[in-house]
């Protein structure tokens, strides 16, 4: 599901504040029919909020820009949501396979970029997945 953001969040809000005051209740009251207030104060591994005393209710949330999206699942689950803009190659030298790279090279303009945010994407939805930042190696 894909929200404008304003409707749930206050602009300057912190990740946190995000699941806690607009994304969180939304999915879990409205989608899972949970009560919010069992989302837990206290970060599980990594970080990663959770519902107190539900198992097997996963969600994760990005937001960029004026959006924000919210994945729900059985399973763990990983999501993440680009403002597309103009690639950032010093950013994909760094975080991408040199094929990647190559196939990046080959592009200009609106197609580079859009490949890049698609690259980029898949990589941090992986990592929130497997519940970790940057800090593993993404090429």
């Amino acid at each position: 599901m894909l929200y404008r953001s304003s409707r749930l969040w206050k602009q300057g809000s912190s990740p946190s504040e995000v699941v806690r005051g607009g994304v969180s209740p939304f999915c879990l009251e409205e989608i899972l029919a949970v009560d919010f207030r069992r989302l837990s104060d206290c970060p599980g591994r990594e970080g990663k909020a959770f519902i107190v005393g539900v198992e097997n209710v996963f969600f994760n949330i990005s937001h960029s820009g004026d959006y924000v999206v919210c994945s729900v699942s059985d399973r763990e689950i990983g999501i993440d949501i680009e403002k597309r803009a103009k690639a950032r190659m010093e950013v994909a030298g760094r975080f991408f396979h040199e094929e990647e790279m190559a196939i990046l090279k080959t592009l200009e303009g609106d197609k580079q970029d859009q490949l890049f945010f698609n690259y980029w994407s898949v990589k941090e939805s992986f990592l929130k997945y497997i519940w970790t930042g940057l800090t593993r190696p993404l090429n």
